[in-house]
């Protein structure tokens, strides 16, 4: 009595559902970036992997930044800071694990798909929609959170077609300066990046000691700030480290990117599913079907072979593979590195909702049937002075002759409940 149990790890829940549901929405900009660009290329003329190469490069800056900021502002709700941040943390996950997945599918793109802004748009209200007219107690968590995305989605195309191009005619600037602004000039002086980075962990640290989150989001922004800031003045390098280089590599072995995007996909399955061996036997099915597939890929390299494999497109994909050693080496190395990184996660859990620390400890008490109430009384009373005396402990309150039992409670004279109040500081602490 009196000890609380480590926090343990997050779960599937429904609020983890619901940061799923909004990714649908968040992920969807990145490719409306991209292709959009890609199909104006495309009709002036250009080849559809010429155009992919352009609007990739031309597009990158926005989608780093976009995404980056929406990161940076998830954060706070990932780490599940202030009283009641449990309930939080697990939509915030959520949140920023998919948008990073989606930045490195978009930045390495393996395929091109004609899609505009309404058929995106369009594609988010069918999704959204049954949400809003689901029966049942899943129903009533989702039902007005769906009719909330289907309204905005829909009052946003309304203002991206009207009110948008009306207020760009009005404000648009006419001329711009090539110079760049005052305060990131100031900015690109080392000595004010390390004290912003300085006051930035003092107000993490302030706010983590004394429980005050709006510290915590402050440290946070300030650190989001400068590794925007980094990113803008070394961007031209950047670009052209990921045109030269990233951007070809993940166009000449689009093959690679799948698999690597499959293997992730599914270790994270096998976390579901119970990881531990689930994850080790999935990895090596993933070794034998790769060294299946190169094996297919050397006989069908023989010169004998060719004249067949020129005549059936999946044959000539398979020939490709294990034509290049480094990418040969990195497709049997990903399964056992995420073996070893996946196995000591151990699993994920499904829960209807997130585990919450209310910073309150119930307990209770039977004694043996026909035990007197001024008994049982008596014995309580100890137990809360007892209680009382534990450190961290701010509180106990009893109640005699009567205990919770499911959805009801039962009475008796050998019954009792007690509730024990943590102080406002300790709230979160691992034990007590």
């Amino acid at each position: 009595m009196g000890r609380v149990q480590p926090e343990q790890g997050q779960s599937l829940n429904i609020i983890s559902m619901l940061g799923v549901i909004m990714l649908f929405g968040l992920v969807a900009k990145n490719g409306i970036l991209l292709v959009d660009y890609s199909n104006t290329l495309v009709k002036r003329g250009m080849r559809v992997h010429d155009a992919v190469l352009q609007a990739s490069a031309t597009r990158f800056r926005p989608i780093i930044m976009t995404t980056a900021a929406m990161i940076f502002g998830m954060l706070p709700l990932a780490l599940g800071y202030a009283e009641g941040g449990e309930w939080r943390q697990a939509m915030g996950t959520v949140i920023i694990g998919g948008l990073l997945s989606s930045l490195i599918l978009t930045l390495f793109p393996v395929s091109y798909t004609h899609l505009d802004v309404y058929k995106r748009q369009m594609v988010d209200v069918v999704v959204f929609l049954p949400i809003a007219f689901m029966s049942g107690i899943v129903g009533a968590y989702l039902r007005e959170y769906g009719a909330v995305v289907v309204t905005a989605t829909l009052f946003s195309l309304f203002v991206s077609f009207t009110l948008t191009p009306l207020l760009a005619a009005k404000w648009s600037v006419l001329t711009r300066s090539e110079a760049p602004p005052a305060w990131l000039r100031l900015l690109d002086d080392r000595r004010v990046d390390i004290g912003l980075l300085l006051l930035a962990a003092a107000m993490f640290a302030i706010g983590t000691m004394t429980g005050w989150f709006l510290l915590n989001a402050l440290g946070i922004f300030v650190a989001a700030l400068l590794l925007l800031n980094a990113f803008v003045h070394r961007y031209e390098s950047i670009l052209q480290l990921y045109r030269s280089k990233f951007l070809p590599f993940a166009l000449r072995h689009g093959a690679f990117v799948v698999f690597v995007c499959l293997a992730l996909l599914l270790n994270s399955i096998t976390l579901v599913a119970g990881g531990g061996m689930v994850t080790v036997v999935v990895d090596v099915l993933l070794l034998v079907v790769c060294a299946l597939a190169h094996g297919a890929g050397m006989l069908l390299r023989r010169p004998r072979a060719s004249r067949r494999v020129e005549r059936f497109g999946p044959l000539r994909f398979l020939r490709s593979i294990g034509t290049t050693k480094s990418t040969t080496v990195a497709t049997f190395a990903i399964p056992v590195v995420l073996a070893l990184l996946m196995v000591p996660l151990g699993a994920v859990s499904f829960d209807f909702m997130p585990a919450q620390q209310t910073g309150e400890v119930s307990m209770t008490v039977s004694y043996p049937p026909g035990t007197p109430i001024a008994v049982t009384n008596g014995y309580v009373s100890h137990l809360e002075d007892a209680i009382l005396k534990i450190d961290g402990i701010k509180s106990v309150s009893a109640t005699t002759g009567r205990k919770p039992a499911g959805w009801s409670s039962v009475t008796g004279g050998n019954y009792a409940q007690l509730s024990a109040q943590m102080q406002d500081g300790r709230i979160k602490d691992r034990c007590v």
